[in-house]
């Protein structure tokens, strides 16, 4: 059965104008004994009688006895009440305790902790270090015999340590993500507390020592801004880091369509005007309906441009629905519609090529070499090129066989993703209605092991080509 003592070691830190003291008390179920350790720049060794008197007759009852380690290093002086050190930026007390005991106990040291917090302070056993001002007891299982403990103090100069991992972008909109890693030299979870700087003053939006990283909500913020991470440890050291400046935008961009209304033909112009309280660069596309649920996309720019111009001859007669939106830095979008009515005369009217697809179809995944293919109709029997690009490239000719067309693209040179195909047909007079086809490509890579396969059959025939003519020798 193992007996269970408890050592209570209570500290208490004395302020003078030269000294600093500390005071152990510790107790067991048989005995008590209490020393002090002190910080000075002259002190005297003071001894206490009670301490010296003569151990229990033999056999000894069961007891913990505690000694102090006097700057001597060459002895042990038993039950001295008072241990000095001269006050330096870093102090070590060893402290010893014997256990007699006619079997295993169980013993619990515990102190209450008064210290300036410049200084750390931290208690050392053989396999453990235990911040002092964290923790309040060492508890374990003692066989008779004698232990070495030490104490040990340094005061610390040096601040935190911050990385800000988050956020790395510009541009923002209703969360910002922040993630740090404060680091310290003595304490391993500085308090942290993060601000932000809207050009006039700095505001705190996090403060705590637990987290590295916090979710900003900023859906009542605009403009521009600075994030500050702070770090303070145990002795009060500050260090600090900020963000490069981030841009949050919530707002929608305002955009209207000026011109045109109603009735149009042939030749038109689209003006209109587009402002974002933030971006002055907005990206600007048009779109255009026959029922408001297909799109077709008319023209995309990077907002440097207020107007367009087109010939509505490209699109056959009927009513519209036009579509401008105004897209910011930050993903915000603003939109504005107008109906235009589109009513070319045709009699004398070449009639538009239309173009059909076949295959892939819409929203196909794709990948390697894949043939684009299709048909056209021209009622003026007109000769026809099929023009077909990719996203924002360059318009490329397909290969026109009667009246079936088809154009090989190879996915291999373009980025894994979603991409659209755009494809319209020229008449000599007139473009047809550019058709959409969104794709998919999804090329896979060769795997590692596959090279690694072909360099060991390599290998090995090589090894039986040179044994085969060996043995021919």
């Amino acid at each position: 059965m193992i007996k269970r003592f408890f050592v209570i070691m209570m500290i208490f830190l004395f302020l003078a104008t030269n000294a600093n003291y500390v005071k152990f008390h510790a107790t067991c179920d048989f005995s008590t004994d209490w020393a002090k350790l002190g910080c000075a720049e002259n002190a005297t060794d003071d001894f206490d009688l009670y301490w010296d008197e003569p151990e229990p007759p033999s056999p000894p009852d069961e007891y913990i006895q505690i000694y102090f380690y006097y700057p001597d290093e060459s002895s042990w002086a038993k039950k001295l009440n008072v241990s000095y050190h001269k006050i330096d930026d870093e102090m070590e007390w060893k402290l010893r305790m014997e256990i007699k005991s006619h079997e295993k106990v169980h013993a619990n040291i515990s102190w209450k902790l008064e210290w300036q917090k410049e200084y750390s302070i931290e208690f050392f056993t053989d396999d453990e270090k235990i911040d002092m001002r964290k923790r309040k007891n060492y508890e374990h299982d003692f066989s008779p015999g004698i232990y070495d403990f030490y104490i040990k103090s340094c005061i610390d100069k040096i601040p935190p340590s911050i990385e800000i991992i988050a956020p790395k972008n510009k541009f923002f909109n209703k969360t910002v993500y922040i993630k740090w890693n404060a680091t310290d030299n003595i304490d391993e979870n500085p308090e942290t507390i993060i601000y932000y700087n809207d050009g006039i003053s700095w505001k705190e939006i996090f403060h705590g020592s637990e987290n590295n990283e916090y979710k900003w909500k900023t859906e009542k913020l605009n403009g521009k801004y600075i994030i500050k991470v702070v770090a303070i440890d145990d002795a009060g050291n500050i260090g600090s880091n900020t963000s490069k400046e981030i841009i949050i935008d919530n707002e929608k961009p305002s955009v209207e369509i000026l011109k045109p209304k109603g009735w149009v033909n042939g030749k038109i112009k689209i003006e209109w005007k587009a402002f974002d309280n933030i971006d002055d660069d907005l990206n600007i596309t048009m779109k255009y309906s026959r029922d408001g649920i297909s799109w077709n996309t008319l023209f995309s720019n990077g907002g440097d441009e207020n107007e367009y111009s087109f010939d509505t001859t490209s699109l056959e007669n009927g009513d519209y629905i036009f579509m401008l939106s105004a897209t910011d830095d930050c993903g915000n979008s603003g939109y504005d519609f107008t109906n235009l009515s589109i009513y070319n005369p045709l009699p004398s009217q070449n009639n538009i090529p239309i173009i059909y697809l076949n295959k892939p179809k819409n929203n196909s995944t794709i990948s390697g070499i894949v043939k684009i293919s299709g048909s056209y109709y021209d009622e003026d029997g007109d000769e026809v090129i099929i023009l077909i690009k990719i996203d924002d490239n360059e318009w490329k000719e397909a290969i026109v066989e009667g009246d079936l067309w088809h154009y090989k693209l190879n996915t291999k040179k373009i980025e894994n993703g979603e991409h659209i195909v755009y494809i319209k047909a020229w008449d000599g007079k007139n473009y047809s209605l550019i058709k959409e086809l969104h794709l998919f490509i999804e090329n896979k890579t060769l795997a590692p092991i596959f090279f690694i396969l072909i360099f060991t059959a390599i290998a090995v025939m090589l090894i039986f080509t040179y044994i085969y003519r060996i043995k021919v020798k």
